[in-house]
């Protein structure tokens, strides 16, 4: 699989999370924090709700795995150590599309550092099941929705 296939899967991962996100119910009735997360509890069964009819019924902590593996899987073909040695003498570059690289990895350090606090606000909510940490959960769908967009621009 290529660099960029590696970034699409990144990208999709990502946005299957802020859409995960977005529709986990903003209130928590089953006090099941991990139930509510997974998708799996009475809160999102509730007819008519967004969550009970998306497609994203897997719940964000599936998407979460999954882009953490897919971002793990870029980086360790970006940082593999014979990507330098495969030529001799450098190689001209063309300006556009080294800035544009260098936006991409950009974005992807942003993403794992978003992904990080995610993680964090994901065990808060966990442990407390506290309505304010769900809120905070919950804002963590803006923070990867600017991200996304600009991924999807730079694709």
């Amino acid at each position: 699989m290529s660099l960029h296939q590696k970034l699409q899967d990144v990208y999709f991962d990502a946005m299957h999370l802020q859409e995960a996100l977005e529709a986990i119910p903003a209130e928590c009735d089953c006090r099941n924090a991990a139930a509510h997360l997974a998708a799996e509890c009475c809160c999102v069964a509730r007819p008519g709700s967004i969550a009970s009819t998306m497609a994203s019924q897997q719940g964000c902590l599936v998407h979460l795995g999954k882009l953490n593996k897919s971002l793990g899987s870029f980086w360790a073909d970006w940082n593999y150590p014979s990507w330098g040695d495969q030529r001799e003498e450098p190689e001209y570059v063309d300006p556009k599309l080294q800035s544009r690289v260098s936006q991409v990895l950009s974005l992807c350090r942003l993403l794992r550092t978003t992904i990080e606090t995610l993680e964090e606000r994901v065990e808060q909510f966990k442990a407390s099941c506290l309505q304010a940490d769900l809120h905070r959960l919950k804002e963590s769908s803006a923070d990867l929705q600017k991200l996304v967009t600009e991924m999807n621009g730079l694709l």
